[in-house]
C-alpha cells in the first residue's frame, strides 16, 4: 500500500488533564491528514466538494492506541487507501511520532459519498481516481 503523510502538531487544547491527546481528536487529526491529501494533489477538498456537489459522511472507524502522544509533538499522520469501491473508500491511518518513529494509533476508517443536496449515496465523481493519484505518487 502506498502512504501519504502529513504532519501534525499536538496543540495543548488536544489534550486532556494528564497532558495526553484526548482520543476523540485523532479523529480530527485524520480529517487533517485527508484534507492535505486533497491539497497535495493540486485540488482543495473544499472546492472539490462543492464543485461536484457531495458530502463524504464518515461511515466506520476503528482505532487502536498503542501509545500516547502529547502536548507539541509532531505526529505523522500516514493516510492509504485499504479499498475503494464506487461509494465507499476505505482509508488504513498509522499516527506514529515524527521524532522517535514510535507507532501512537492505527486502525481504518470509511467514507461514503453522498449528494448533498438529499444526502442519498451517489457514486464518487471519477476525479477522485485522478486526485489519488497524483496524492500517493
Amino acid at each position: 500500500m502506498k502512504w501519504f503523510h502529513a504532519p501534525v502538531r499536538v496543540a495543548w487544547s488536544d489534550t486532556d488533564a494528564a497532558g495526553i491527546v484526548w482520543f476523540g481528536t485523532f479523529c480530527r487529526y485524520l480529517e487533517v491528514a485527508e484534507a492535505a491529501l486533497f491539497e497535495a494533489s493540486g485540488r482543495p477538498l473544499s472546492a472539490f466538494l462543492a464543485d461536484h456537489g457531495i458530502v463524504i459522511p464518515r461511515t466506520e472507524l476503528k482505532c487502536v492506541f498503542r501509545s500516547p502522544a502529547r502536548f507539541d509533538e509532531v505526529l505523522d499522520v500516514a493516510l492509504g487507501v485499504e479499498s475503494a469501491s464506487e461509494r465507499r473508500i476505505r482509508f488504513a491511518y498509522e499516527i506514529t511520532q515524527q521524532n522517535s518513529g514510535k507507532l501512537v494509533a492505527e486502525g481504518s476508517y470509511e467514507i461514503a459519498c453522498a449528494d448533498r443536496a438529499i444526502f442519498k449515496g451517489r457514486p464518487f465523481p471519477a476525479e477522485v481516481t485522478v486526485i489519488f493519484e497524483k496524492a500517493f505518487a
